[in-house]
């Protein structure tokens, strides 16, 4: 099987050729993913590698979703990137619901520690108080005062 790299170079290729043919220039692809022409023509001519994230935006950008990927008709070389796709998708579908859920039990843990302490925050809000005028200078009693003064005698 070929390196994943190289299809996503030969899929990118051609979904760029068919932009051209529907009339979207290399220069409208570069605005739309705000990159410079000439960060995409490296990308095109293999000097700059695909990155997910770049793929990400572009797929993004030009609303392609995993039935477009689908229905394109290609080799056995464009079903695994396909393939591939589809596995990002659903990477990310999965890591989406597991934020939703961890939101979800954070925000019932915070309603009831809101509920456990109906307090409002407001009286927090002016931070420490001022510290107090306190000297540094060491207090002595007044035994250790005479007993100074006593052998200084």
């Amino acid at each position: 099987m070929e390196n994943i790299a190289i299809l996503k170079e030969r899929w990118f290729k051609r979904e760029v050729e068919l932009l051209g043919k529907n009339g979207v220039t290399k220069a409208d692809i570069a605005r739309a993913l705000d990159i410079k022409p000439q960060y995409l023509n490296s990308v095109l001519n293999g000097s700059r590698g695909l990155t997910d994230p770049f793929l990400d935006k572009f797929i993004e950008t030009y609303n392609i979703n995993q039935f477009d990927l689908l229905s394109s008709q290609g080799t056995h070389t464009d079903s695994a990137i396909t393939m591939r796709f589809l596995e990002r998708l659903e990477e990310k579908d999965a890591k989406i619901e597991a934020l939703q859920s961890e939101l979800r039990q954070q925000s019932a843990e915070l309603a009831a520690l809101k509920a456990l302490h109906p307090e409002p925050l407001a009286n927090h809000s002016t931070g420490l108080e001022p510290a107090k005028n306190v000297s540094t200078k060491k207090h002595s009693s007044p035994d250790a005062d005479n007993a100074t003064s006593a052998t200084a005698q």
